[in-house]
């Protein structure tokens, strides 16, 4: 199931971010993608108050199917090219899914779900190729509260704003080979997605294994 739990303004944080490690920004930066515009960013962690682990457990999402008397049922037109890709896609999507549930291990979990029970302050040590504006918790406070007044209020502020990225901490296992993070954008009060992604060290890089989608709104 979609959680749609997207919340304008991350939880503020209380906890430093001095705990970070250098594993963590480029983890993060990698499952954010390289940028060649300005990259906005929540400046405090968040999770959301998602639980990795009830969506791990979570059973397969089935793809939409022909349902009822095909005797009784409505003629509808062909699909058109587009209809056929996004169909293709969303298989896609599902087969990444599962292939995330199967690899991902019990101590990256748990390593996340521990890391994410606080927020923390990230610091701008992220490489996406491009200047990064991080919105923190100071500015946060000091916008409107009122969602519509503070996007408002953003791109009074920084016009060239478009979406705001946000991430989580970063849980790995125990030998440190595999990692998963939390991470999203938002471009209005109900608008954006985020996504767990799954990646693993191979010859001493960091490299994107497997997506599972975590919210849309």
């Amino acid at each position: 199931m979609i959680a749609c739990l997207f919340t304008t303004l991350p939880a503020t944080s209380q906890v430093s971010g001095a705990d970070i490690s250098k594993d963590e920004y480029e983890v993060v930066s990698i499952a954010l993608g390289k940028r060649t515009q300005r990259v906005f960013l929540y400046g405090a962690t968040s999770g959301h108050m998602l639980t990795l682990r009830d969506a791990v457990r979570a059973p397969k999402t089935p793809l939409m199917t022909k349902q009822g008397d095909s005797a009784l049922t409505r003629p509808r037109r062909e699909p058109n090219e587009a209809m056929k890709e996004h169909f293709r896609e969303e298989k896609s999507r599902l087969e990444d899914a599962e292939a995330f549930k199967a690899r991902i291990s019990v101590e990256t979990i748990d390593d996340w779900m521990e890391k994410n029970a606080d927020s923390y302050e990230w610091e701008n040590q992220f490489d996406f190729a491009a200047p990064t504006v991080l919105l923190s918790s100071k500015l946060n406070q000091q916008l409107p509260s009122n969602p519509e007044e503070y996007w408002n209020e953003l791109r009074t502020r920084y016009p060239a704003l478009i979406a705001i990225d946000e991430a989580s901490r970063v849980g790995f296992n125990r030998a440190r080979t595999q990692a998963v993070v939390l991470v999203g954008f938002a471009t209005s009060v109900s608008g954006g997605e985020g996504e767990y992604v799954l990646l693993e060290k191979q010859s001493g890089r960091w490299r994107i294994a497997h997506r599972m989608r975590a919210w849309l709104s």
